[in-house]
């Protein structure tokens, strides 16, 4: 089976830009294997706006407290090595859609949204 588009999520990214994750040398290893593949790694907004809120939230809040200006430029690193795709104009029949069928509540409604994109 061959991977036409990697959908990267904003929890890959995040470790990624931590250097002190444990997760950081996997989630590293895998785009670095994607690469080399010739997979191509995708974004959308769902993605960088998850990442911005992550990386500029407290640590004790489960943030990385990064500042503005580090955050905007990791947001621009990304677009740098991952292809940003815009949204369809049906996204959110496709949401509402899911969510309904597969009973989805809580912070997974986030995750549905993603996969109604994809």
């Amino acid at each position: 089976m061959r991977i036409e588009k990697l959908l990267v999520d904003s929890n890959v990214l995040l470790r990624l830009s931590d250097l002190s994750s444990p997760q950081h040398p996997i989630c590293r290893q895998a785009m670095l294997e994607c690469i080399r593949k010739g997979i191509p790694l995708t974004v959308c907004t769902q993605i960088l706006i998850e990442f911005w809120s992550v990386s500029t939230r407290p640590l004790d809040v489960n943030g990385l407290n990064r500042t503005m200006d580090d955050t905007y430029q990791s947001c621009l690193d990304i677009l740098n090595f991952a292809l940003f795709l815009p949204e369809p104009e049906d996204i959110f029949d496709r949401w509402l859609d899911l969510v309904h069928r597969y009973e989805v509540r809580g912070k997974q409604v986030h995750d549905a949204r993603l996969v109604a994109f994809a």
